[in-house]
């Protein structure tokens, strides 16, 4: 069981706003479905999501459970198929074998090529691939053309047409890890309400470490060799005085 169905699914959905609430392992592929049509289906729109283990599949499943997965304000509706997911076929295992993901990156060197003739290069003759739409296409800050697809079939098959396109060479072809293998705390939502002076009051606090560091440094003083302390001078006890007639005088009591 290595399918997972995800439904109510908000009708501008694509493959880069599915796949980016995918989490806990590597996927085989990704299908978007218009289930608007179907009779008795609430869901806009639908998707399965093929893992590579079942274990990855139960657990995504369990955490979409216990954590609200939403698209804009839908909460999108998570299971497992119940029906038992088709093996592996042999060409796909040696894919995996062979470390191919949904995740091909075009080194820099081909910077001469646009993208649409990279795309071009890509589609030619991947007719049976089309279902199996780009999940993302892009150029980064360092040249290199960054390419997700919605399966690994497909990715496979736009790694063939390049590398055996003679404007390219295999050396600068690679497949980066599969994105959806990453932690499930991407799908967490960010802390908020945290205030600025939490920052300040934490700097402030390492600053004075080293300071408190030098007091546990300093050797403690014995008992022994510490200075006595001053103690106070006691005051003398005065004696009553008796005069001739024997009566006794009030001594130190001061006159109004």
């Amino acid at each position: 069981y290595r399918t997972v169905l995800i439904g109510n699914l908000p009708q501008d959905v694509d493959y880069n706003k599915l796949l980016g609430k995918v989490r806990g392992g590597d996927i085989i592929s990704a299908t978007l479905c218009d289930t608007t049509k179907f009779r008795g289906c609430v869901a806009q729109m639908s998707a399965l999501v093929v893992f590579i283990n079942s274990d990855s599949a139960r657990a995504y499943v369990q955490f979409a459970n216990k954590h609200e997965i939403c698209f804009g304000s839908q909460r999108a509706l998570i299971q497992l198929v119940k029906t038992p997911t088709y093996p592996l076929s042999e060409p796909a295992k040696i894919r995996i074998n062979k470390g191919q993901t949904r995740y091909l990156v075009i080194q820099k060197g081909h910077n001469e090529l646009s993208l649409s003739k990279i795309d071009r290069t890509i589609n030619a003759g991947m007719n049976r691939y089309r279902a199996d739409a780009i999940d993302r296409f892009w150029k980064d800050e360092n040249g290199n053309v960054r390419i997700r697809f919605a399966s690994i079939g497909a990715a496979s098959m736009a790694y063939w047409r390049l590398s055996t396109n003679p404007n390219y060479s295999r050396d600068k072809l690679k497949f980066e890890p599969e994105p959806c293998g990453r932690s499930f705390s991407d799908l967490l939502p960010a802390p908020t309400g945290r205030r600025v002076c939490d920052f300040v009051d934490m700097k402030v606090n390492y600053d004075n470490e080293d300071d408190e560091d030098d007091e546990d440094k300093r050797e403690d003083v014995e008992m022994g060799d510490a200075p006595q302390l001053v103690e106070k001078p006691k005051k003398e006890k005065v004696e009553p005085e008796v005069d001739e007639d024997g009566f006794t005088k009030v001594v130190g009591r001061r006159k109004k």
